[in-house]
């Protein structure tokens, strides 16, 4: 019994390990692309892991019974069905915790290249002898945990043009949404896009519908690297014009 526990706890803490570092190589690309750092993606997947072992080789045996006996393929289905909708809330719990994740702007391109450059000599570093892998391994990871604070932090400025009147339309489909930066830097969102009730003036149900402020807005700001607004106008009360 002692032996199986401490088979266990070797086995999340390999688990634990192992996703924290997944997440460290995926850090560029989850910034560049959700501008979301997941802090408790690590914790969640010691869940979410071993019941996707399960869900993905049940499901295949799943669709297969499906095309010899549609009745047992339906049986199937069901404990399959349960753990899925399981695997879903345990997600849905871990990002439901307003401080497990914050937003991040993309890193700039420089950074985002010195990172996989790092990153791939580390690997080359590993197939070296063990004495050049003892002398390379270590400037190697720090330099590519150096990249990795500074796309957690994002310790740049926002990128404009210095002196000049920039004015953006975005495209939020229904509805408006500019974006002004003076030539001083100073910013002004006016309206923010929104998901579109419909002529009726009913707001449609959270989910039903792409948001384009979610969807179009957001991602431009933190493109450009804006963590802040100085000011937000809304031109009226209107649904596409204030969900942002």
């Amino acid at each position: 019994m002692l032996i199986r526990g401490i088979a266990l706890s070797f086995r999340t803490w390999e688990l634990l390990v192992l996703t924290i570092v997944l997440q460290i190589g995926m850090l560029p690309l989850m910034a560049r692309d959700f501008h979301r750092i997941p802090l408790t993606a690590p914790l969640a997947n010691l869940v979410a892991v071993p019941l996707t072992g399960f869900v993905v080789p049940f499901g295949f045996l799943t669709l297969g019974s499906a095309l010899l006996c549609p009745a047992f393929a339906r049986v199937l289905a069901a404990p399959l069905s349960w753990i899925t909708v399981l695997l879903l809330r345990v997600v849905q719990w871990f990002a439901h915790f307003s401080s497990g994740s914050y937003r991040i702007p993309g890193p700039p391109l420089w950074l985002f290249a010195t990172f996989f450059v790092f990153a791939a000599f580390l690997v080359l570093a590993m197939r070296l002898t063990h004495h050049w892998q003892r002398r390379m391994s270590l400037p190697l990871s720090s330099g590519l945990l150096a990249c990795s604070a500074l796309i957690a932090l994002f310790p740049f400025a926002p990128v404009r043009s210095a002196g000049k009147l920039e004015v953006t339309v975005l495209d939020v489909g229904q509805g408006d949404s500019l974006f002004v930066v003076s030539p001083q830097g100073k910013t002004l969102l006016i309206d923010g896009g929104g998901a579109f009730g419909g002529f009726s003036g009913q707001e449609l149900q959270k989910g039903n519908a792409i948001d384009p402020g979610e969807e179009a807005v957001s991602p431009y700001l933190w493109s450009r690297g804006y963590q802040r607004l100085d000011i937000v106008a809304l031109t009226h009360a209107h649904q596409d014009h204030l969900a942002a």
